[in-house]
């Protein structure tokens, strides 16, 4: 017994495949575009405003930590004093000062 249906010639597979198949591709090709551009542009929106928001917040949480400056003659004079009261440990700035010129100049290392 032979089969009643014949399979089609390879050409006719080919010629049929070839008409539809780049046009869908295309579209989908163009769809998944959209949707990364899409989803790229809504995650930098975000982060966008994220970022400005925290920037907000710290700077008023700075602004009004901050107490005002007292006039520049009254500054002057407390500004030994407060240095004292601090007592800033071993690593303040004369330290660093000194830190980065050992690590300059290697004579200072001794």
């Amino acid at each position: 017994m032979q089969p009643s249906v014949r399979p089609l010639p390879a050409c006719t597979y080919l010629a049929y495949h070839e008409q539809e198949s780049p046009d869908i591709i295309i579209i989908i090709i163009v769809i998944v575009i959209i949707i990364t551009i899409t989803i790229t542009a809504i995650v930098i929106v975000v982060i966008i405003n994220i970022v400005i928001f925290n920037v907000i917040v710290i700077l008023i949480i700075i602004y009004m930590q901050t107490p005002r400056a007292p006039p520049l003659p009254v500054a002057a004079f407390l500004s030994p004093i407060l240095w004292r009261l601090n007592n800033p440990d071993k690593f303040d700035m004369y330290s660093v000062g000194v830190l980065f010129l050992q690590m300059v100049f290697p004579n200072l290392r001794r």
